[in-house]
C-alpha cells in the first residue's frame, strides 16, 4: 500500500509537471506573440510620421513616408519639401491658395499640362491622367526632365481639390528610383486631411443659455 500511495503520488506530480510545462509554454506563445505585434505597431508608428502644415487659420495634415525630413518651408504661400536620408528623392507639398472644387478638378488638367511645359519645354509625358484615390479624385502628371549631360529626373505630381484648395503633392527622384516609391505615393495623398480650426473651435465653444 505503500508502495502504491508513492507511486501514486511520484506519478501525480509527473502529471502536475507536465501540465505546469504546458502552461508554461502557452503563457510564453501568447506573451510572444503580443510582444510582436506590439513591436510592429511600435516600428510602424516611428516609420511613419505624421505632418501638420499650416493653411491660413486652418491646417493640412498627411502621413510621411519612412526616412523623409522637412528641408524647406514657407507658411506664407503654404510650401513644404521633405528629402530622404541620401537626399536622391523629394517629396513637395503646396497649396497656393487657389480656389478649386472637386468638380472643376478634371477641367484643371489641361491649365496644369500647359504651365508644367512652359517650365520644362523638353519635358517627356508619362502619363496624364485622372485618378480616384483616397475618396476623391486627382490629376496625375508623371513626366521625366533631363538636362544636357546629366540623368533624367522624374516628376510624378498630383493635384486635387482639399475643401476648395488647389493642392500639389510632387515626388521628384532618378527616374528609375522613383517606381519604388509608387505605394508611398498612394500612402501620403490618402492620408491628407484638411482640417478647419475655426469649426473646431466653434465646437468646443459653450452653448449659450
Amino acid at each position: 500500500m505503500v508502495k502504491d500511495s508513492i507511486w501514486s503520488h511520484e506519478a501525480g506530480n509527473t502529471a502536475a509537471s507536465r501540465l505546469n510545462s504546458k502552461l508554461d509554454s502557452f503563457v510564453y506563445m501568447k506573451l510572444k506573440s503580443f510582444l510582436a505585434a506590439a513591436i510592429i505597431c511600435l516600428c510602424f508608428s516611428l516609420a511613419q510620421a505624421q505632418e501638420t502644415m499650416p493653411i491660413g487659420k486652418d491646417e493640412l495634415r498627411f502621413i510621411l513616408p519612412s526616412g523623409f525630413k522637412l528641408v524647406s518651408r514657407n507658411d506664407e504661400v503654404p510650401r513644404y519639401a521633405y528629402t530622404n536620408e541620401s537626399k536622391t528623392a523629394s517629396l513637395e507639398v503646396f497649396v497656393p491658395r487657389i480656389q478649386l472644387t472637386p468638380e472643376d478638378v478634371e477641367g484643371y488638367k489641361k491649365t496644369a499640362i500647359g504651365f508644367t511645359e512652359l517650365r520644362f519645354p523638353n519635358l517627356k509625358w508619362l502619363k496624364q491622367e485622372i485618378i480616384d484615390c483616397g475618396g476623391r479624385q486627382w490629376i496625375f502628371l508623371s513626366y521625366e526632365v533631363r538636362a544636357k549631360n546629366k540623368e533624367a529626373i522624374r516628376f510624378d505630381v498630383y493635384i486635387t481639390s482639399m475643401e476648395l484648395e488647389l493642392t500639389f503633392v510632387t515626388f521628384i527622384s532618378r527616374f528609375n528610383e522613383l517606381e519604388g516609391y509608387k505605394g508611398k505615393q498612394q500612402e501620403v495623398i490618402k492620408s491628407l486631411e484638411f482640417r478647419r480650426k475655426a469649426e473646431s473651435n466653434k465646437s468646443l465653444q459653450p452653448t449659450p443659455r
